[in-house]
């Protein structure tokens, strides 16, 4: 992967990695992190889809149709 698309993923898979703190639900829907990340702006919103699914592909988040968490270790 290109620097620039692993920096997106980093960011990505914090976010989850935020948004799923121990007080916080198990899995986070995937438009959520799009929303979080693209909403204010700072990222382009196909960047950070395209982001989600190399996370995945790397096994870096799980995913089903609709959430991401990160993985069992």
């Amino acid at each position: 992967m290109p620097e620039e698309t692993t920096d997106i993923v980093d960011r990505v898979v914090r976010t989850v990695y935020y948004q799923t703190s121990p007080t916080q639900p198990d899995r986070i829907p995937a438009h959520k992190v799009v929303m979080i990340l693209a909403g204010n702006g700072s990222e382009d919103e196909f960047r950070v889809r395209r982001a989600l699914d190399d996370a995945v592909e790397v096994g870096r988040l799980e995913r089903d149709e609709d959430h991401v968490w990160l993985p069992d270790e």
